[in-house]
């Protein structure tokens, strides 16, 4: 019960370093007649990881992209989409929680598929999004608290709203060492979506396949 989970894109993740490291230790557990709450406020902890939302960004908003927009008002209508429209985007390729609040979150996911009938690839985004601004998390038995990180300040660096300018150029790819950072200059614990950036999708085959000659595979 005092375990956490990260759930996570696998097709375009690297980990540079241990995503939970840097998490505050979880409480202590409860007593033994206890087993549903790992949270003082009655479930566990949901981390959540925004997109870029500055406004030179490739996604500054959900309103502000495309596909982002599409997949809200696909699933829920255009009122819900003007509502949240100006709000950041969270994405849903990344999340980690504690054990007592992933089931739940996954739980919550499942029945906004089967609600909405989304069938479209990507959908997945906007009910994670539309799930987040609407309260429905919150009100959610099992998740105690949610926590937000904008992107590039948390555990998992979400990098395709950032596709507009060169990560280097950014300064998010450091000189020397080919890591990437996050804003405050710590090395990223895990990079998604690094292939929309090119250069990074060359170093990462790069060091894959000296992995994989050394392995003699």
């Amino acid at each position: 019960p005092q375990s956490r989970i990260l759930l996570i894109d696998v097709r375009d993740t690297i980990f540079q370093r241990n995503p939970f490291e840097d998490l505050p230790p979880p409480p202590p557990p409860p007593p033994p007649t206890v087993t549903s709450t790992t949270d003082a406020s009655g479930g566990g902890i949901l981390r959540l990881y925004e997109e870029n939302a500055f406004p030179s960004s490739a996604a500054s908003s959900i309103g502000a992209s495309k596909y982002n927009s599409r997949w809200v008002s696909g699933a829920y209508g255009q009122k819900a989409l003007t509502a949240i429209k100006d709000k950041p985007v969270i994405c849903s390729g990344s999340t980690i929680g504690d054990v007592a609040a992933i089931e739940p979150y996954l739980r919550a996911m499942v029945s906004q598929f089967d609600e909405t009938g989304c069938k479209m690839v990507g959908c997945d985004q906007g009910l994670h999004n539309y799930l987040y601004y609407s309260g429905t998390l919150d009100r959610t038995s099992g998740i105690g608290r949610i926590v937000t990180y904008k992107q590039g300040e948390g555990a998992v660096n979400n990098l395709a709203a950032l596709r507009n300018s060169p990560l280097r150029k950014q300064g998010i790819l450091q000189d020397g060492t080919d890591l990437v950072l996050n804003w405050d200059g710590s090395v990223s614990a895990v990079v998604h979506q690094y292939d929309r950036d090119k250069e990074t999708e060359r170093i990462v085959k790069r060091r894959v396949d000296a992995m994989i000659a050394e392995l003699g595979l």
